[in-house]
């Protein structure tokens, strides 16, 4: 599988240390300059445990975040009245937030009409505060093998 940077919503970003609430990615993808605005081929969201791993009492949540209009000056999205937020998957406790683990891989959903022209990710930790080195990578690939990433200290193309 080749990783496309333009595909990612963070590379092993360290979380905000949050004692509750949620924190978007580093990324906002645009759908339409990314090629993925019509029909094709399925498309997944993958998100894992970077280099930091979650060691202290916590959970993790994540929603896909969509809206028909973005800030080019901000990495947060500016949502408009029609935003609409996905669960993409259930809360994840600390046992299994390891260094370079995947802990969810599936489609964006392909209803029509169900994705506005920008997506991003959200995250929410539940309960407790993480580690301040706790880290996640998110990215949106096609026939993803099932294997895990790990996380470019350079950029450039990234093969698996």
């Amino acid at each position: 599988m080749i990783l496309d940077n333009a595909l990612e919503f963070c590379d092993n970003y360290v979380l905000p240390t949050l004692t509750t609430g949620a924190v978007n990615a580093t990324k906002v993808i645009d759908l339409v300059i990314a090629g993925l605005s019509g029909e094709g081929e399925d498309i997944e969201v993958v998100i894992q445990v970077g280099t930091g791993a979650f060691t202290t009492g916590v959970s993790l949540k994540a929603d896909l975040v969509t809206s028909a209009t973005n800030s080019v000056a901000t990495t947060t999205l500016i949502f408009d009245t029609s935003i609409t937020t996905y669960p993409l998957m259930p809360v994840v406790l600390e046992a299994a937030l390891t260094a370079n683990t995947q802990i969810f891989r599936g489609k964006l959903p392909t209803q029509p009409g169900a994705l506005l022209r920008y997506i991003q990710i959200a995250f929410t930790n539940g309960t407790g505060t993480h580690d301040a080195a706790a880290s996640v990578t998110a990215f949106l690939v096609k026939n993803a093998s099932g294997k895990t990433q790990y996380a470019s200290t350079t950029p450039g193309i990234v093969v698996a």
